[in-house]
């Protein structure tokens, strides 16, 4: 514990000495570790989403976040509780860089900023190349964003739910694809059924939004076929 004694002096002498209120030294926090970035995947209406994550730290009282948009001065900020260790903020553009920075505070200050940037994926485009009634199957043309490792393809005989953490029902097939791969094939195909499909990308910060789901059918042949000879 330590105090400042405080006098005024001039040629004459020295006035009464005034003591300063007791402080104790201390120590601010050490800077978080483990920084990851995450891109989590939601319906259209919530946006595009990131994750921030680091280690606790001993001695905080709390933490800073903040994060702006790359090439940009100003920072969005949050001050979150002890013993917090995640972030989640909303509404970012996919395709556009941001850098994000979080501190540890105590009553003694704050510690260096730890510090990550991430660019959101950008769902993938995919649209029907060629359906086969013959064959019973469909091929789909798709394409992955910039950034993408992987793609994901689901395809179902019921619409998808709007929320992304609703799981698909009656999904009738699934398939991680290469980033590079440019047609899927779904076979086995029912005549008369209607298949709903959607695809999100892939890469080590997380996973893209779905892109816009599409629909199509495989019509049944025709029956009650005839031929007839006409009079000409």
């Amino acid at each position: 514990v330590y105090y400042f004694e405080v006098a005024a002096v001039n040629a004459y002498g020295k006035s009464e000495v005034e003591k300063s209120e007791t402080f104790t030294v201390g120590t601010v926090p050490t800077a978080p570790s483990n920084v990851t970035l995450t891109q989590v995947k939601l319906s259209d209406a919530d946006g595009t989403l990131v994750r921030m994550k680091w280690g606790d730290v001993e001695g905080e009282t709390g933490y800073r976040v903040e994060y702006r948009e790359a090439g940009t001065e100003e920072w969005t900020a949050f001050e979150l509780k002890a013993n917090a260790q995640s972030q989640s903020v909303y509404d970012f553009t996919p395709g556009q860089t941001y850098e994000f920075r979080v501190c540890a505070e105590n009553v003694y200050g704050a510690s260096a900023w730890s510090t990550a940037s991430i660019t959101p994926l950008v769902a993938p485009t995919v649209e029907i190349a060629a359906v086969d009634g013959n064959a019973k199957t469909a091929t789909l043309a798709l394409s992955a964003p910039t950034g993408a490792t992987q793609m994901r393809l689901e395809v179902s005989t019921e619409p998808f739910a709007t929320e992304a953490a609703i799981p698909a029902k009656n999904l009738f097939y699934s398939v991680t694809l290469k980033a590079d791969a440019t047609t899927a094939t779904i076979k086995n195909l029912e005549p008369g059924a209607t298949y709903y499909y959607r695809v999100y990308a892939i890469n080590a910060n997380g996973t893209s939004d779905w892109c816009d789901t599409a629909a199509f059918a495989l019509l049944d042949a025709p029956t009650d076929v005839a031929l007839s000879q006409v009079k000409l």
